[in-house]
């Protein structure tokens, strides 16, 4: 597997690093990754061995507060804050489809990445060909979590689990919560989002369209899409503790 990076500016002028990992020989396809809140896009590099081993092209951002893009200062979202992620997948979509035209293109999203992925399916469903939504579930229940003026702490995911480390929530393997412990640029406290929610002549509504709204006229579904719930969301929300 070979690597490298580009670079891709947002509309708020961030300078987003992508790692790109690139298979030997003939490419079948590229797969386009978000990774989701507290973490960065070299936890996915076994995940883009499996897929190069594979013959798939593959690209992962550091997103906006996250990895190298955060340039040391983790959890800042930039000027565009909330709409500034799901712009961020649709400029590093279209860098991907003018570098590679005619190639075959799967956008992965996981957890809140999985989140900007659902609203940007909302306005680009033509963009892509195939969709995996990996740890997720229906945004609008979460809006108060995230929308609220304290930093989002990850740790309060943890309410329905023991207590080893705080982010036992993440997995029930020991060791990949160990590692994430350990990973400066993972767990990070960071600063609320902005821009979930806007005001209406009738009161208030949620800015979050989500991939929920394919399913109306005029948002056609192309593509073939997995999702892949995680029940960690429910105790998230308060239900219950489950991990994936």
């Amino acid at each position: 597997m070979d690597e490298s990076t580009i670079e891709v500016t947002s509309r708020d002028g961030i300078r987003l690093q992508v790692y790109r990992w690139a298979p030997e020989g003939e490419l079948r396809a590229v797969v386009q990754i978000q990774h989701g809140l507290g973490e960065h896009a070299l936890r996915y590099k076994r995940f883009a061995q499996a897929l190069t081993d594979a013959g798939y092209l593959v690209y992962a951002p550091d997103g906006r507060g996250s990895g190298l893009t955060a340039e040391g200062r983790y959890g800042h979202w930039g000027e565009d804050s909330w709409p500034g992620w799901v712009d961020d997948v649709a400029r590093l979509n279209a860098r991907i489809r003018a570098d590679h035209p005619g190639l075959p293109l799967a956008l992965f999203g996981h957890s809140m990445g999985s989140f900007a992925t659902q609203q940007f399916l909302v306005d680009h469903s033509g963009d892509v060909d195939a969709v995996v939504l990996s740890g997720t579930t229906e945004v609008s229940g979460l809006v108060p979590l995230l929308d609220s003026p304290e930093p989002a702490d990850l740790s309060s995911f943890n309410a329905g689990f023991e207590h080893r480390t705080g982010f036992e929530w993440l997995s029930r393997d020991e060791a990949e919560v160990d590692l994430y412990v350990a990973d400066e640029g993972c767990g990070f406290a960071s600063e609320p989002f902005r821009g979930w929610r806007r005001p209406t002549r009738t009161g208030w509504r949620g800015s979050v369209r989500t991939c929920r709204s394919c399913c109306c006229p005029g948002v056609p579904i192309r593509w073939p899409v997995v999702v892949l719930p995680s029940s960690w969301w429910v105790s998230a929300i308060g239900s219950r503790g489950s991990r994936t």
